[in-house]
Protein backbone atom coordinates (compact mmCIF):
# COMPACT_ATOMS: atom_id res chain seq x y z
CA UNK A 1 0.00 0.00 0.00
CA UNK A 2 0.88 3.55 -0.03
CA UNK A 3 2.81 5.85 -2.83
CA UNK A 4 4.30 2.20 -4.10
CA UNK A 5 1.30 1.35 -5.68
CA UNK A 6 0.31 4.26 -7.48
CA UNK A 7 2.86 2.65 -10.33
CA UNK A 8 0.46 0.37 -11.52
CA UNK A 9 -2.34 2.40 -12.55
CA UNK A 10 -6.29 1.69 -12.74
CA UNK A 11 -7.45 -1.00 -10.63
CA UNK A 12 -5.13 -0.78 -7.63
CA UNK A 13 -7.64 1.37 -5.53
CA UNK A 14 -6.69 -0.82 -2.33
CA UNK A 15 -3.20 -1.76 -2.95
CA UNK A 16 -1.42 -4.16 -4.91
CA UNK A 17 0.59 -7.96 -3.95
CA UNK A 18 3.49 -7.71 -5.93
CA UNK A 19 5.04 -11.01 -6.89
CA UNK A 20 8.38 -11.29 -7.41
CA UNK A 21 10.49 -14.18 -8.94
CA UNK A 22 13.08 -16.21 -7.69
CA UNK A 23 16.25 -14.45 -7.28
CA UNK A 24 19.09 -15.40 -10.27
CA UNK A 25 21.52 -17.95 -8.79
CA UNK A 26 25.20 -16.78 -7.78
CA UNK A 27 27.75 -17.12 -10.75
CA UNK A 28 29.26 -20.29 -11.21
CA UNK A 29 26.32 -22.32 -9.51
CA UNK A 30 24.00 -24.90 -11.72
CA UNK A 31 21.39 -26.31 -9.99
CA UNK A 32 18.24 -29.19 -10.70
CA UNK A 33 15.46 -30.06 -8.80
CA UNK A 34 12.19 -32.01 -8.91
CA UNK A 35 9.71 -31.68 -6.65
CA UNK A 36 6.25 -33.50 -6.47
CA UNK A 37 3.48 -33.54 -4.16
CA UNK A 38 0.01 -35.42 -3.16
CA UNK A 39 -3.18 -34.27 -1.49
CA UNK A 40 -5.88 -36.46 -0.41
CA UNK A 41 -9.14 -34.74 -0.68
CA UNK A 42 -9.04 -34.66 -4.28
CA UNK A 43 -6.65 -37.28 -4.98
CA UNK A 44 -4.49 -34.32 -6.44
CA UNK A 45 -0.71 -34.99 -8.03
CA UNK A 46 1.36 -32.59 -8.45
CA UNK A 47 4.86 -32.18 -9.81
CA UNK A 48 7.57 -30.14 -11.10
CA UNK A 49 11.00 -29.89 -12.40
CA UNK A 50 13.45 -27.26 -12.93
CA UNK A 51 17.57 -26.60 -14.41
CA UNK A 52 19.34 -23.13 -13.58
CA UNK A 53 22.61 -22.06 -14.01
CA UNK A 54 24.26 -18.44 -13.84
CA UNK A 55 28.23 -18.51 -15.98
CA UNK A 56 29.98 -15.61 -15.69
CA UNK A 57 26.91 -13.64 -15.79
CA UNK A 58 25.02 -15.72 -18.27
CA UNK A 59 21.53 -17.48 -16.79
CA UNK A 60 19.11 -19.34 -17.65
CA UNK A 61 16.12 -21.09 -15.74
CA UNK A 62 13.74 -23.93 -17.29
CA UNK A 63 10.60 -25.62 -15.74
CA UNK A 64 8.05 -27.79 -15.80
CA UNK A 65 5.52 -28.19 -13.80
CA UNK A 66 2.21 -30.31 -13.87
CA UNK A 67 -1.18 -31.02 -12.15
CA UNK A 68 -4.16 -32.94 -11.74
CA UNK A 69 -7.01 -33.91 -9.62
CA UNK A 70 -10.31 -35.78 -9.56
CA UNK A 71 -13.68 -33.65 -7.58
CA UNK A 72 -13.01 -32.82 -3.90
CA UNK A 73 -15.05 -33.61 -1.13
CA UNK A 74 -16.47 -31.66 1.61
CA UNK A 75 -18.58 -32.44 4.94
CA UNK A 76 -21.96 -31.28 3.17
CA UNK A 77 -21.84 -32.69 -0.53
CA UNK A 78 -19.22 -35.69 -0.24
CA UNK A 79 -17.61 -35.77 -3.47
CA UNK A 80 -18.33 -32.84 -5.46
CA UNK A 81 -19.01 -33.81 -9.15
CA UNK A 82 -17.12 -32.37 -12.15
CA UNK A 83 -14.93 -30.27 -9.71
CA UNK A 84 -11.54 -32.10 -10.81
CA UNK A 85 -9.09 -30.58 -13.04
CA UNK A 86 -5.72 -31.10 -15.58
CA UNK A 87 -2.83 -27.98 -15.73
CA UNK A 88 0.66 -28.01 -17.10
CA UNK A 89 2.86 -24.83 -17.17
CA UNK A 90 6.52 -24.69 -18.61
CA UNK A 91 9.19 -21.63 -18.66
CA UNK A 92 12.22 -20.78 -19.79
CA UNK A 93 14.17 -17.53 -18.94
CA UNK A 94 17.39 -16.48 -20.35
CA UNK A 95 19.39 -13.44 -19.60
CA UNK A 96 22.96 -11.48 -18.69
CA UNK A 97 23.87 -10.18 -15.31
CA UNK A 98 26.99 -7.65 -15.34
CA UNK A 99 28.25 -4.33 -13.71
CA UNK A 100 25.96 -2.16 -16.09
CA UNK A 101 22.96 -4.03 -14.81
CA UNK A 102 20.63 -7.00 -15.92
CA UNK A 103 18.73 -7.97 -19.15
CA UNK A 104 16.02 -10.92 -18.72
CA UNK A 105 13.65 -12.46 -21.28
CA UNK A 106 11.13 -15.14 -19.70
CA UNK A 107 8.41 -16.73 -21.80
CA UNK A 108 5.87 -19.29 -20.63
CA UNK A 109 3.11 -21.24 -21.38
CA UNK A 110 0.08 -22.29 -19.09
CA UNK A 111 -2.90 -25.22 -20.13
CA UNK A 112 -5.82 -25.21 -17.83
CA UNK A 113 -8.61 -27.54 -17.88
CA UNK A 114 -11.27 -26.95 -15.20
CA UNK A 115 -14.73 -29.24 -15.15
CA UNK A 116 -17.74 -26.68 -14.45
CA UNK A 117 -19.67 -27.65 -11.05
CA UNK A 118 -23.21 -26.95 -12.22
CA UNK A 119 -24.51 -28.98 -8.97
CA UNK A 120 -27.60 -30.99 -11.08
CA UNK A 121 -29.36 -33.40 -8.37
CA UNK A 122 -31.47 -36.13 -8.72
CA UNK A 123 -35.29 -34.72 -6.79
CA UNK A 124 -35.61 -38.27 -5.44
CA UNK A 125 -32.16 -38.90 -3.82
CA UNK A 126 -30.36 -35.64 -4.35
CA UNK A 127 -27.58 -37.41 -5.86
CA UNK A 128 -25.72 -35.40 -8.29
CA UNK A 129 -26.21 -35.60 -11.84
CA UNK A 130 -24.40 -36.06 -15.07
CA UNK A 131 -24.98 -34.05 -18.19
CA UNK A 132 -26.11 -37.03 -19.80
CA UNK A 133 -28.69 -36.69 -16.93
CA UNK A 134 -27.51 -40.10 -14.74
CA UNK A 135 -27.02 -39.94 -11.67
CA UNK A 136 -22.62 -39.76 -11.33
CA UNK A 137 -20.96 -42.85 -9.64
CA UNK A 138 -18.09 -43.34 -7.84
CA UNK A 139 -15.88 -43.68 -11.28
CA UNK A 140 -17.15 -40.75 -12.04
CA UNK A 141 -15.99 -38.70 -8.92
CA UNK A 142 -12.78 -40.68 -9.36
CA UNK A 143 -12.23 -39.64 -12.47
CA UNK A 144 -9.05 -37.05 -13.47
CA UNK A 145 -10.33 -36.19 -16.68
CA UNK A 146 -12.77 -33.17 -16.27
CA UNK A 147 -16.37 -34.03 -17.87
CA UNK A 148 -18.56 -31.81 -19.51
CA UNK A 149 -19.17 -28.76 -19.12
CA UNK A 150 -15.36 -27.59 -18.67
CA UNK A 151 -13.19 -25.00 -19.59
CA UNK A 152 -9.93 -25.09 -22.27
CA UNK A 153 -7.19 -22.19 -21.36
CA UNK A 154 -4.28 -21.94 -22.93
CA UNK A 155 -2.41 -18.71 -22.00
CA UNK A 156 1.32 -18.22 -23.75
CA UNK A 157 3.26 -15.15 -21.99
CA UNK A 158 6.84 -13.33 -22.99
CA UNK A 159 8.42 -10.91 -21.00
CA UNK A 160 11.51 -8.59 -21.72
CA UNK A 161 12.83 -7.10 -18.25
CA UNK A 162 15.66 -5.19 -18.18
CA UNK A 163 17.32 -2.58 -15.75
CA UNK A 164 20.41 -0.32 -16.57
CA UNK A 165 22.91 1.32 -14.07
CA UNK A 166 23.21 4.97 -14.75
CA UNK A 167 25.67 6.74 -13.02
CA UNK A 168 24.15 6.75 -9.49
CA UNK A 169 20.59 6.45 -10.80
CA UNK A 170 18.98 3.21 -12.76
CA UNK A 171 16.80 3.21 -15.78
CA UNK A 172 14.19 0.08 -15.64
CA UNK A 173 11.97 -1.48 -18.41
CA UNK A 174 9.48 -4.47 -18.75
CA UNK A 175 8.02 -5.03 -22.06
CA UNK A 176 5.61 -8.18 -22.34
CA UNK A 177 2.98 -9.79 -24.85
CA UNK A 178 0.53 -12.38 -23.77
CA UNK A 179 -1.81 -14.49 -25.84
CA UNK A 180 -4.96 -16.40 -23.92
CA UNK A 181 -7.26 -18.21 -25.48
CA UNK A 182 -10.64 -19.23 -23.07
CA UNK A 183 -13.11 -21.86 -24.31
CA UNK A 184 -15.87 -23.02 -22.47
CA UNK A 185 -17.54 -26.92 -23.81
CA UNK A 186 -20.80 -27.92 -22.95
CA UNK A 187 -19.88 -30.89 -25.32
CA UNK A 188 -16.44 -32.19 -25.85
CA UNK A 189 -16.16 -31.87 -29.15
CA UNK A 190 -17.66 -28.25 -29.59
CA UNK A 191 -17.01 -25.46 -27.48
CA UNK A 192 -19.79 -22.57 -27.05
CA UNK A 193 -17.75 -19.29 -25.39
CA UNK A 194 -14.51 -18.83 -27.26
CA UNK A 195 -12.29 -15.52 -26.17
CA UNK A 196 -9.35 -14.69 -28.05
CA UNK A 197 -7.19 -12.09 -25.97
CA UNK A 198 -4.07 -10.57 -27.48
CA UNK A 199 -2.11 -8.17 -24.97
CA UNK A 200 0.95 -5.66 -25.05
CA UNK A 201 1.87 -3.78 -22.27
CA UNK A 202 5.08 -2.08 -21.19
CA UNK A 203 6.70 -0.39 -17.71
CA UNK A 204 9.32 1.99 -17.63
CA UNK A 205 10.44 4.17 -15.13
CA UNK A 206 13.67 6.18 -13.90
CA UNK A 207 14.93 5.87 -10.29
CA UNK A 208 16.73 9.32 -9.92
CA UNK A 209 20.21 9.65 -7.85
CA UNK A 210 19.70 10.27 -4.46
CA UNK A 211 20.32 14.45 -3.32
CA UNK A 212 20.14 15.77 0.23
CA UNK A 213 17.88 12.65 1.34
CA UNK A 214 15.56 13.13 -1.73
CA UNK A 215 14.70 10.28 -3.94
CA UNK A 216 12.09 10.23 -7.03
CA UNK A 217 10.90 8.01 -9.19
CA UNK A 218 9.50 8.66 -12.48
CA UNK A 219 7.84 6.53 -14.89
CA UNK A 220 4.84 5.60 -17.29
CA UNK A 221 2.81 2.26 -18.16
CA UNK A 222 0.33 0.74 -19.94
CA UNK A 223 -0.94 -2.16 -22.14
CA UNK A 224 -3.26 -1.77 -25.29
CA UNK A 225 -5.34 -4.96 -25.40
CA UNK A 226 -7.83 -7.01 -28.21
CA UNK A 227 -10.54 -9.08 -27.60
CA UNK A 228 -12.36 -11.58 -30.13
CA UNK A 229 -15.47 -13.89 -29.78
CA UNK A 230 -14.69 -16.85 -31.77
CA UNK A 231 -17.44 -19.07 -30.80
CA UNK A 232 -21.34 -19.52 -30.83
CA UNK A 233 -22.14 -18.25 -27.67
CA UNK A 234 -21.53 -14.34 -26.46
CA UNK A 235 -20.88 -13.04 -22.87
CA UNK A 236 -18.98 -9.77 -23.46
CA UNK A 237 -18.43 -8.15 -26.45
CA UNK A 238 -15.46 -7.83 -28.91
CA UNK A 239 -13.69 -4.95 -27.93
CA UNK A 240 -10.19 -3.02 -27.92
CA UNK A 241 -8.90 -1.49 -24.96
CA UNK A 242 -5.93 0.81 -24.46
CA UNK A 243 -4.34 2.18 -21.35
CA UNK A 244 -1.45 4.72 -20.77
CA UNK A 245 -0.41 6.45 -17.71
CA UNK A 246 2.49 8.69 -15.83
CA UNK A 247 3.42 8.73 -12.35
CA UNK A 248 6.21 10.58 -9.90
CA UNK A 249 7.17 9.24 -6.27
CA UNK A 250 8.83 11.57 -4.12
CA UNK A 251 10.53 9.76 -0.38
CA UNK A 252 12.25 12.27 1.68
CA UNK A 253 14.09 11.01 5.16
CA UNK A 254 14.40 14.02 7.92
CA UNK A 255 15.33 13.15 10.87
CA UNK A 256 13.05 9.82 12.68
CA UNK A 257 10.82 10.51 10.06
CA UNK A 258 10.38 9.22 6.36
CA UNK A 259 8.12 11.18 4.43
CA UNK A 260 6.73 9.69 0.79
CA UNK A 261 4.33 11.13 -1.63
CA UNK A 262 3.59 10.69 -5.21
CA UNK A 263 0.66 11.29 -8.07
CA UNK A 264 -0.67 9.69 -10.97
CA UNK A 265 -2.38 10.18 -14.01
CA UNK A 266 -4.17 7.93 -16.09
CA UNK A 267 -6.43 7.23 -19.23
CA UNK A 268 -8.21 4.22 -20.31
CA UNK A 269 -9.96 3.99 -23.52
CA UNK A 270 -12.05 0.97 -24.55
CA UNK A 271 -14.31 0.72 -27.49
CA UNK A 272 -16.73 -2.84 -28.76
CA UNK A 273 -17.60 -4.15 -31.80
CA UNK A 274 -22.22 -4.29 -32.28
CA UNK A 275 -22.81 -7.71 -32.99
CA UNK A 276 -26.24 -8.95 -34.35
CA UNK A 277 -28.24 -12.47 -34.23
CA UNK A 278 -30.53 -13.87 -36.05
CA UNK A 279 -33.31 -16.36 -34.51
CA UNK A 280 -31.02 -18.89 -34.62
CA UNK A 281 -28.33 -17.04 -32.67
CA UNK A 282 -26.29 -16.96 -35.79
CA UNK A 283 -23.92 -14.02 -36.12
CA UNK A 284 -25.65 -12.03 -38.82
CA UNK A 285 -25.37 -7.79 -40.92
CA UNK A 286 -27.09 -5.62 -39.33
CA UNK A 287 -29.64 -5.20 -41.82
CA UNK A 288 -30.17 -9.01 -42.04
CA UNK A 289 -33.85 -10.39 -41.31
CA UNK A 290 -34.77 -10.81 -38.62
CA UNK A 291 -31.22 -9.56 -37.19
CA UNK A 292 -31.15 -8.28 -33.48
CA UNK A 293 -28.86 -6.66 -31.62
CA UNK A 294 -27.32 -8.61 -28.99
CA UNK A 295 -24.34 -6.08 -28.41
CA UNK A 296 -24.27 -2.28 -29.39
CA UNK A 297 -20.74 -0.58 -30.18
CA UNK A 298 -19.64 2.34 -27.60
CA UNK A 299 -16.58 4.21 -27.58
CA UNK A 300 -15.52 5.27 -23.65
CA UNK A 301 -12.68 7.28 -22.59
CA UNK A 302 -11.91 7.44 -19.01
CA UNK A 303 -9.45 10.17 -16.97
CA UNK A 304 -8.25 9.55 -13.46
CA UNK A 305 -5.95 11.40 -11.01
CA UNK A 306 -4.68 9.02 -8.15
CA UNK A 307 -2.65 10.27 -5.47
CA UNK A 308 -1.13 9.23 -1.89
CA UNK A 309 0.89 11.26 1.20
CA UNK A 310 2.10 9.11 3.80
CA UNK A 311 4.55 9.07 7.09
CA UNK A 312 6.57 6.84 9.10
CA UNK A 313 8.10 8.18 12.77
CA UNK A 314 10.31 5.56 14.31
CA UNK A 315 9.31 5.89 18.01
CA UNK A 316 12.06 4.40 19.02
CA UNK A 317 14.81 1.62 18.04
CA UNK A 318 11.77 -1.41 17.94
CA UNK A 319 8.45 0.62 17.90
CA UNK A 320 7.36 2.59 14.63
CA UNK A 321 3.81 4.48 13.65
CA UNK A 322 3.02 5.14 10.03
CA UNK A 323 -0.07 7.70 8.65
CA UNK A 324 -1.29 7.41 5.16
CA UNK A 325 -4.00 9.13 2.76
CA UNK A 326 -4.38 8.36 -0.64
CA UNK A 327 -7.08 8.30 -3.59
CA UNK A 328 -7.41 5.28 -5.61
CA UNK A 329 -9.01 5.04 -9.57
CA UNK A 330 -10.94 2.49 -11.51
CA UNK A 331 -12.15 2.60 -15.19
CA UNK A 332 -15.15 0.10 -15.45
CA UNK A 333 -13.90 -2.90 -17.59
CA UNK A 334 -15.57 -4.57 -20.31
CA UNK A 335 -17.54 -7.21 -18.48
CA UNK A 336 -19.10 -3.77 -16.69
CA UNK A 337 -19.84 -2.15 -19.65
CA UNK A 338 -21.14 -4.85 -22.04
CA UNK A 339 -22.22 -8.22 -20.81
CA UNK A 340 -24.77 -9.60 -22.60
CA UNK A 341 -25.87 -13.10 -21.80
CA UNK A 342 -25.05 -15.62 -19.42
CA UNK A 343 -22.10 -16.85 -17.05
CA UNK A 344 -21.92 -20.22 -16.79
CA UNK A 345 -19.34 -19.77 -13.56
CA UNK A 346 -21.69 -17.31 -11.78
CA UNK A 347 -24.81 -19.08 -12.44
CA UNK A 348 -26.54 -15.62 -13.33
CA UNK A 349 -27.36 -13.71 -16.28
CA UNK A 350 -25.08 -10.50 -16.64
CA UNK A 351 -26.18 -6.99 -18.33
CA UNK A 352 -23.68 -4.08 -18.47
CA UNK A 353 -24.09 -0.46 -18.49
CA UNK A 354 -21.93 1.25 -21.16
CA UNK A 355 -22.84 4.25 -18.89
CA UNK A 356 -20.75 3.75 -16.25
CA UNK A 357 -18.56 5.81 -14.46
CA UNK A 358 -14.97 5.35 -12.94
CA UNK A 359 -15.09 4.38 -9.32
CA UNK A 360 -12.70 6.52 -6.91
CA UNK A 361 -11.50 5.86 -3.33
CA UNK A 362 -10.41 7.88 -0.55
CA UNK A 363 -8.09 5.90 2.13
CA UNK A 364 -6.82 7.02 5.55
CA UNK A 365 -4.55 4.16 7.25
CA UNK A 366 -2.78 4.39 10.54
CA UNK A 367 -0.57 1.99 11.66
CA UNK A 368 1.75 1.57 15.08
CA UNK A 369 4.45 -1.57 14.73
CA UNK A 370 6.71 -3.41 16.86
CA UNK A 371 9.77 -5.35 15.84
CA UNK A 372 12.52 -6.98 17.86
CA UNK A 373 14.75 -9.88 17.24
CA UNK A 374 12.17 -12.38 18.24
CA UNK A 375 8.87 -10.48 17.71
CA UNK A 376 7.23 -8.65 15.30
CA UNK A 377 3.59 -7.09 15.63
CA UNK A 378 1.35 -4.87 13.91
CA UNK A 379 -1.70 -2.62 14.34
CA UNK A 380 -3.46 -1.77 11.47
CA UNK A 381 -6.79 0.53 11.34
CA UNK A 382 -8.36 2.39 8.03
CA UNK A 383 -11.12 3.83 6.57
CA UNK A 384 -11.64 3.32 2.48
CA UNK A 385 -14.82 5.09 0.83
CA UNK A 386 -15.38 3.99 -2.59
Amino acid sequence: KGPASLAYGSDAMAGVINMLSAPTLPDGTVLGNVVSNYQSNNGLMGYSADFSGNKKGLIWDARYSGKLAHAYENKYDGPVYNSGFRENAASILLGMNSSWGFSHFKASLYDFKPGIVEGERDELTGQFLRSDGEVATSSDFDDYQPQTPFQKIEHYKAVWNTRLFIGQGNLQTTFGFQLNHRKEFEDADAYGLYFLLNTLSYDVKYVFPEVNDWKFTIGGSGMCQQSKNKGSEFLVPAYELFDSGIFGIANKTVGKFDISGGLRLDRRSESSDALFLNDEEKVVSATASGATERFAAFDRTFDGISGSLGTTYQISESIYTKLNVSRGFRAPNIAELGSNGKHEGTLRYEIGNPDLKPETSLQLDWAVGLNTQHVSAELNLFDNRV
